[in-house]
């Protein structure tokens, strides 16, 4: 646990995940689970392990905690995208391949779209569910010895997302793969209660079609995000192929880029609608070419296709126009006219 602390940040919820595990079989089973020579050898574990971690990120990360933290602002929004993104049925990004839905980062909230329409009527409806089954369950008709197990499985959702609401002001979806586990399991343990599959036919085909079609869904769109994202490396690698050259190896020389006039550009959500010379970054292209080349004399610069063929004139110039797929063609310099 400690060494995965020390490559990834998020994994220091596996501590108060699995003392809050302690605490609910305790508060249910009036038990608790382990020995308290355990119990002390683990929590004094714990602050050691966390207290080496904390002393090592502060000597080493030249990030003050203080900055790290996102506005109480930026907190809310992220997790309302996170919670909506565990209630959707269907992945945005998904949506948007297949539908040509909008993505979040291009939703535009306002009384009369029908994007609120649909977001207020899914509420609703999730609101009338729990109320319905708060009613189940008080008139005795959900009766659950599941309890404790639900509420951790809960609490570790819960869990699983609060470092990346508290510690990173840039949500994504990329990140609730563990969240999503916790949920689904949750989620068929509630309707597994609600549809009894195994004391009824048609509760049994229910259960079934809708555990399904989330599998589909969900497999669809780690497959599609998948795709993307290799389309984006695969376009960001014909870049820097394309500015491995013989002659840029040595000397000073200037290399102008630009996007082709009339292609779509990137849209900008997460790293799974980035095109052209976006795969790479604009601030990053003069990097990529001194690397590709071992050449820290080379200068890079993106412009508009409009001024692309203003910058291509000197002779240790070399353009490129850029296509959304990476490939580019290579951009000569006007031939003057003569009489």
């Amino acid at each position: 646990g400690w060494l995965s602390l020390l490559t990834y940040e998020a994994a220091v919820v596996a501590y108060p995940l699995m003392f809050s595990y302690l605490v609910i079989r305790f508060f249910f089973r009036r038990q608790w689970p382990v020995s308290r020579a355990y119990t002390a050898a683990f929590a004094l574990g714990s602050l050691l392990f966390l207290g080496a971690y904390y002393l090592i990120h502060a000597r080493f990360v030249p990030y003050s905690a203080t900055k790290a933290i996102p506005s109480i602002g930026t907190m809310l929004k992220n997790a309302t995208m996170y919670v909506g993104a565990l209630l959707l049925p269907i992945d945005s990004v998904l949506a948007n391949s297949w539908f040509g839905t909008p993505l979040p980062s291009d939703i535009q909230l306002s009384g009369t779209g029908p994007i609120l329409w649909v977001a207020s009527f899914v509420a609703l409806a999730l609101i009338a569910f729990l109320i319905w089954a708060l009613i189940r369950l008080k008139r005795g008709g959900l009766q659950d010895p599941e309890w404790p197990e639900k509420l951790f499985v809960g609490t570790g959702a819960i869990a699983v997302i609060a470092p990346l609401i508290v510690f990173s002001d840039k949500a994504s979806e990329t990140y609730l793969y563990l969240a999503v586990a916790f949920v689904a399991i949750l989620f068929a343990s509630v309707l597994r209660q609600i549809l009894k599959p195994g004391e009824n036919n048609r509760g049994r085909i229910a259960f079934v079609v809708i555990v399904a079609s989330l599998s589909v869904s969900y497999a669809s769109a780690t497959w599609v995000r998948n795709s993307l994202v290799q389309r984006c490396g695969r376009a960001a690698d014909r870049i820097v192929t394309t500015l491995q050259r013989d002659e840029l190896r040595n000397g000073v020389w200037f290399i102008w880029m630009a996007s082709v006039r009339g292609e779509p550009g990137s849209n900008r959500y997460g790293m799974y609608g980035w095109r052209g010379i976006d795969t790479v970054g604009v601030s990053a292209v003069q990097a990529a070419a001194q690397l590709a080349n071992n050449n820290e004399m080379l200068a890079a610069t993106v412009l508009t296709p409009e001024a692309l063929a203003q910058g291509c004139r000197n002779g240790r110039d070399i353009c490129f126009a850029v296509h959304e797929d990476g490939t580019a063609d290579e951009v000569k310099p006007p031939v003057a006219s003569g009489r």
